[in-house]
């Protein structure tokens, strides 16, 4: 009792801190969710159209399990009787709620707290993060590779044998392999963590080697399922295109990669605004920073993830089987890299001279507070008022 009242005692402050942060990134995700365009968009139709009829069944789940955890959370709000633009759009919400949460804890155990938090801001704001997280479309599913990656840091510092997040990796990794191309991410997970899966699986008693097969049975059996009827689904799940495309859409595809992070973003104003580009000027120049940084850390497993990772999703994009959201969360990993590193080489010349390193910390700051105020004026207030904006979002059910 004395060891939980100090406790108590000590760590208030601190959750105290986390739970108003925790209902701001709430509050942020879920303001104006369903009225901050007057209508829906032809992407979102879909989605809407089988709350509305409540047509989605899980036989028809099983059959096209691509997307898999979407579907099952749209199934769920159709049987609970909700449809509503703001309840389809809530699904993206949550999603995105666990992929910030997630990219928090990534960058705590990879920088300091504080680099952490700030990166996680630039992620939260980003015009790009919001645009994907705040629509009623499965392309939000490519963020839950965060969680994956979260399971993977926690397990990668803790010396313990946990095998509860043991088990809730191994369940993010049998999700993600309906997400089309993220097969291989759960594979890099896998290498990346083999000795402690390893370890693991080698104290599991009997009966837990037996749950845990009949669990992965029960996981991919979907996908056996579609594929014994359709074969060609197959191709889908591991990144492929179902029919052959020419080398010269693939460069296009691939050309598009830094068309649209540098110079000029996605033409469909149901997706994005004007010409600018997906990438504010700050968040590019942290990016370059960070893959400089990386060149120096070559040796370090997150650095190999985070190459492959964008090696991967360039080859996925340019199939045409994903879109640049795959890239998000490595994007802005990288980010965070980035301004880790210029805070080290200005701490590497004020080594001891707390008021420069002070000037450091707020010159940095007022950057990422600029880009965070950009980035919410540019989706809450200048997206939806844009003409095209409000005819893209005039689809009724």
């Amino acid at each position: 009792m004395k060891k939980l009242r100090f406790y108590l005692s000590v760590a208030w402050g601190p959750a105290l801190i986390y739970l108003l942060l925790l209902v701001s990134v709430v509050a942020f995700l879920f303001f104006r969710l369903g009225s901050l365009t007057p209508s829906i968009s032809e992407p979102e139709k879909d989605t809407l159209s089988h709350l509305v009829s409540r047509d989605l069944g899980m036989r028809e789940i099983v059959q096209e399990p691509q997307f898999l955890p979407y579907q099952l959370g749209i199934y769920f709000f159709e049987k609970v009787g909700l449809a509503s633009p703001f309840i389809a759009r809530s699904l993206g919400a949550l999603i995105g709620l666990a992929a910030v949460i997630s990219f928090y804890y990534i960058l705590s155990r990879w920088h300091t707290n504080r680099i952490a938090l700030l990166a996680t801001l630039l992620l939260l704001t980003s015009s790009w993060f919001l645009h994907t997280a705040r629509l009623a479309t499965p392309e939000v599913s490519f963020l839950l590779l965060l969680p994956l990656v979260a399971c993977g840091a926690w397990l990668n510092d803790t010396q313990r044998r946990d095998h509860f997040t043991l088990a809730a990796a191994a369940l993010s990794a049998g999700l993600l392999l309906y997400i089309p191309g993220m097969i291989w991410f759960v594979l890099a997970g896998l290498v990346w963590q083999r000795k402690r899966v390893r370890l693991s699986l080698a104290s599991f008693t009997p009966w837990q080697i037996l749950l845990v097969g009949v669990l992965g049975m029960a996981v991919l059996a979907p996908i056996v399922i579609a594929a014994s009827d359709r074969p060609a689904m197959l191709l889908t799940i591991i990144g492929l295109p179902d029919h052959l495309i020419g080398w010269k859409e693939v460069l296009a595809n691939l050309a598009d990669i830094p068309k649209q992070l540098f110079v000029r973003g996605p033409s469909d104003p149901a997706y994005w605004l004007g010409s600018t580009p997906l990438l504010d000027a700050f968040t590019a120049a942290m990016f370059i920073i960070g893959l400089y940084a990386s060149y120096f850390r070559l040796r370090l497993d997150r650095t190999k993830l985070q190459l492959f990772g964008l090696v991967v999703g360039s080859a996925l994009i340019a199939a045409g089987t994903a879109t640049l959201s795959i890239l998000i969360p490595l994007v802005y990993i990288l980010v965070a890299a980035g301004i880790g590193f210029m805070l080290q080489q200005w701490f590497t010349v004020f080594p001891r001279n707390p008021l420069a390193r002070g000037i450091g910390w707020a010159l940095i700051s007022i950057a990422i507070a600029t880009t965070c105020f950009y980035n919410v004026k540019h989706y809450f207030v200048a997206w939806p008022n844009t003409p095209s904006v409000k005819a893209s979002f005039s689809e009724r059910l």
